[in-house]
């Protein structure tokens, strides 16, 4: 038992040593990671493995990789690794918010022996889901018009001063 535990443990660190070694942008293929992981620990575990290396870099030393769908691993440069980690986080939090709000309003619409509170925590649930997806989308801020020839700022209480004689 401990053997296949430590041989994984093995496989984790020649795989991120591999990756470690990779320039920024060049991807690194799935046969040379199959190669360094051994082929025995790459055809039952292969991705987990690939992914607990990629965790350890990125904690360690802050590499960030993406899959190249049957390609590889691209290393990133830092500005692309940052904007790529949070885009796709958002995007999964969205996904999965979407996924099971959707998932959940299903289920109590056909559901006919739910209690009142179970309904609610139903209910509160969806809300809080669908605050979640809210939350995560792409900030849309709208960008603000300077007008250099406004010197002053507006009196929002102009009106009640000159109600009240101020």
């Amino acid at each position: 038992m401990f053997s296949r535990s430590l041989e994984r443990q093995e496989g984790v660190l020649r795989c991120a040593e591999r990756l470690h070694e990779a320039v920024i942008g060049e991807t690194v293929p799935h046969r040379d990671l199959k190669q360094v992981i051994g082929r025995a620990l790459a055809t039952t575990q292969y991705y987990s493995i690939v992914l607990a290396a990629r965790s350890k870099l990125n904690r360690e030393s802050g590499i960030v990789f993406v899959a190249n769908k049957g390609t590889g691993y691209k290393r990133l440069d830092s500005a692309q690794g940052v904007a790529v980690s949070g885009s796709i986080g958002l995007k999964k939090i969205r996904t999965t918010s979407k996924r099971y709000g959707s998932q959940l309003e299903h289920a109590v619409h056909h559901a006919n022996d739910l209690t009142a509170d179970e309904r609610r925590t139903a209910s509160q649930t969806v809300a809080t889901l669908g605050l979640v997806n809210y939350l995560a989308r792409k900030p849309t801020v709208a960008k603000a018009v300077i007008d250099d020839e406004i010197s002053e700022k507006p009196d929002g209480l102009a009106q009640l001063r000159k109600m009240f004689g101020l």
